[in-house]
């Protein structure tokens, strides 16, 4: 994140402690002394786009014109724009009720300092999405779920992160009705799987198309690896799919005991009856598997 701040040669302690303070959490800063840099207003003006946080500490005469500038740069976009108005002259001008502005006054730098400090994290992470969201703009490329479905089956897990890191929601659906939890579950994409659940992706999400939450698709594809980190994370292992299949019906379907011994271990019920009337059990018997039959033990 750069933040901008501008500031009068009577101010600029004040705006050395603040450079100081935005070193110190990691943020980019440039500091403008509007009476002292001898800058011109062009050459101030073309700095505003390269910055994503505004503080201004000078007077009113000297810089409504800049932060006028500065809030139309600025509107709809939630970047922070901080005023330390101690004389309250600001507000007069500049009132914050324009909830597209993201314009806060401060009447004391204490006031200013508490704040950042408390705020400083979520003003990076909005700035790191609204850099992630600009960069996929201009490479044509839409936030959504199925941009993220249709880079992550060409394989492209660079663009797929920056979608999730765009400030998406998590617990989107494609057009389809596909959660990304399963996007990912049903590309085998571990590493996208594992980064939504670290956003908080809903881990038991069903899909509109087949009815199967994330671990149903793990255990459809027969990637073991992913239905135990699924399962590892708390998923769910009693829901039926819209055909009406438990998890362990499915496995057996599979016939792979890796998995169903997994999920065995892991609480799923071998007798829970599917549409058909049929338990895991059941088929298992009827596919004459003596090996899941032996997992699943005597009734």
């Amino acid at each position: 994140m750069k933040w901008l701040i501008f500031a009068q040669a009577l101010q600029e302690e004040k705006a050395n402690r603040t450079e100081i303070f935005f070193t110190s959490n990691k943020c980019d800063s440039e500091k403008i002394i509007l009476n002292k840099n001898e800058k011109s207003l062009k050459d101030i003006l073309e700095k505003i786009p390269s910055s994503d946080g505004f503080l201004f500490f000078s007077d009113v005469e000297n810089s409504a014109l800049i932060l006028s500038c500065v809030l139309g740069f600025c509107y709809g976009k939630n970047m922070p724009v901080l005023v330390l108005d101690e004389e309250k002259k600001f507000i007069k001008l500049f009132p914050c009720e324009n909830k597209k502005l993201s314009l806060k006054n401060f009447y004391s730098e204490n006031e200013l300092f508490n704040w950042l400090e408390k705020n400083i994290e979520n003003l990076k992470s909005e700035s790191l999405k609204r850099a992630n969201k600009n960069s996929l703009l201009e490479q044509g490329i839409s936030c959504s779920a199925d941009s993220f479905e249709f880079y992550l089956e060409k394989e492209k897990t660079g663009i797929c992160k920056s979608i999730l890191n765009s400030g998406i929601d998590v617990n989107s659906k494609t057009l389809q009705g596909v959660p990304l939890l399963c996007v990912a579950t049903r590309n085998d994409s571990k590493e996208m799987l594992e980064l939504l659940l670290e956003k908080g992706a809903d881990i038991n999400e069903v899909s509109e198309d087949r009815g199967y939450s994330p671990v149903m698709d793990a255990v459809w594809r027969k990637n073991y690896e992913i239905a135990k980190l699924l399962i590892d994370h708390g998923a769910d292992l009693s829901t039926m799919s819209s055909d009406g299949q438990s998890i362990l019906v499915l496995a057996v379907g599979n016939g792979n005991s890796k998995i169903v011994k997994l999920l065995l271990n892991s609480g799923a019920d071998p007798d829970v009856k599917d549409s058909m009337g049929m338990s895991a059990r059941d088929y298992a018997s009827l596919f004459k598997n003596e090996e899941l039959m032996k997992l699943m033990g005597k009734k």
